[in-house]
């Protein structure tokens, strides 16, 4: 397999540094499935397959949620510009990184699943945001 680079983006993030690399790679295609679904994303359940499978929400952030706040408030308890509130805002950093990478480790590994199952993926193209809003109010026949 010959891949040929075409950029370099160097990152760092808290203490770690990363390299992504942009190649161009040959095709490998997946064997042939001829099964089908349908996704449904949805607030009280991750997603919900076609299958009547329910995907729960492992809820990453509130699990680390309380680590990120004893390290939100020892971190606002130091002096500004101090070498014990870099070494706080660090820490904070790490937990923050944490539930990043656990969060992505839960979205690729399910969708490595549901590509290695499934010939045919579909979903809706959702705004969650607008699902979980409050209508808005009718006006009445005065307008107001």
């Amino acid at each position: 397999m010959c891949c040929a680079i075409k950029t370099v983006t160097i990152k760092r993030d808290a203490t770690h540094w990363y390299a992504t690399f942009s190649c161009e790679v040959e095709e490998e295609s997946l064997p042939p499935c001829e099964e089908a679904v349908g996704i449904d994303l949805g607030l009280l359940h991750f997603a919900t397959l076609s299958t009547g499978e329910h995907i729960e929400n492992p809820r990453l952030y509130h699990k680390g949620l309380k680590r990120i706040k004893l390290l939100q408030q020892a971190k606002d308890r130091k002096q500004r510009g101090s070498r014990r509130r870099k070494r706080a805002a660090l820490a904070l950093a790490k937990a923050h990184r944490k539930v990043r990478n656990r969060r992505h480790g839960f979205q690729h590994k399910l969708a490595r699943r549901l590509v290695n199952e499934y010939g045919l993926i579909v979903f809706e193209d959702l705004k969650i945001a607008n699902m979980s809003k409050a209508p808005e109010p009718k006006p009445d026949e005065n307008g107001s």
